[in-house]
């Protein structure tokens, strides 16, 4: 299976094309950025996986330009499909250098009923930088998000406006209620191991500290996942996404046009 490396004096990041794309290792000077684990066994707990259409969509199901689709239920326990199957796609390398990788992935109706090309590039230099290109090849209904799993810090921090409430399948309500708790140290300084940190969030801003790095998004990015599986699993999952959970019913999805484009980028830089 084929790597790519892509290093500077003090970045390291190992790349798998043929496991969506993702990152196996992120490193600076040696220490891990990322965390790396068994993509095999736990896809979304390492790197930076591609999420499309995002999270959770609730029974499967949803209507487009007067037509209903169904998804696999692939998280039956919720009754919902759950993160696209972008993830687990071999991407093909376009582009490749020391320093920059760029991969592209087309779909023609075979993980998602509607048609898109998919270009990555990764990049190091200073900072780390990802970018994600989709153009639509249709009418596309679009949620898009990425489930970035960090090396668990000491302590992060993340702009937070609101909590989008949640049932008993994950699925949101439709309320956005006030932070409370724990959930207000979020946005000054929070530790991560020993909490429980779990919820979906709207975004008060696009740049958040995760230990000693600088985790910046691009602003068309409007909400914020938190996870950490309990504080018992070496990470913190903070995850852009651009729009809300189980946006391809609630409206909050982006359309494109064939023909249209749109691009996400995600940097991290050492404070």
């Amino acid at each position: 299976m084929k790597k790519i490396i892509l290093k500077t004096q003090n970045w390291f990041a190992e790349i798998s094309p043929e496991k969506g794309a993702n990152i196996d290792a992120l490193q600076w000077n040696g220490k891990d950025v990322y965390r790396s684990g068994d993509w095999q066994q736990e896809p979304f707990f390492q790197g930076a996986a591609i999420l499309l259409p995002a999270n959770r969509t609730y029974q499967g199901k949803f209507t487009f330009q007067g037509k209903q689709y169904q998804l696999p239920l692939n998280e039956p326990a919720n009754d919902c499909h759950l993160h696209g199957n972008v993830y687990r796609q071999r991407f093909r390398v376009v582009k490749e250098s020391d320093t920059a990788v760029t991969m592209a992935f087309e779909n023609h109706g075979q993980i998602y009923p509607f048609a898109f090309r998919l270009e990555v590039t990764y990049t190091v230099g200073e900072e780390f930088m990802q970018r994600y290109r989709i153009v639509a090849l249709e009418d596309l209904p679009l949620t898009f998000a990425l489930h970035t799993a960090f090396a668990e810090p000491e302590t992060f921090r993340v702009p937070l406006e609101s909590c989008q409430e949640k049932n008993e399948h994950h699925i949101p309500t439709g309320r956005y209620v006030p932070l409370k708790g724990q959930e207000l140290e979020y946005g000054s300084g929070s530790p991560s191991a020993g909490r429980v940190i779990s919820g979906y969030y709207r975004a008060a801003g696009h740049q958040a500290q995760v230990g000693g790095f600088t985790y910046e998004v691009s602003p068309n990015f409007d909400h914020w996942i938190l996870f950490n599986a309990r504080g018992e699993r070496d990470f913190l999952c903070m995850e852009p996404q651009a729009g809300a959970v189980n946006g391809l019913n609630n409206g909050c999805c982006t359309l494109l046009s064939a023909g249209e484009e749109i691009e996400y980028w995600t940097k991290i830089k050492k404070r």
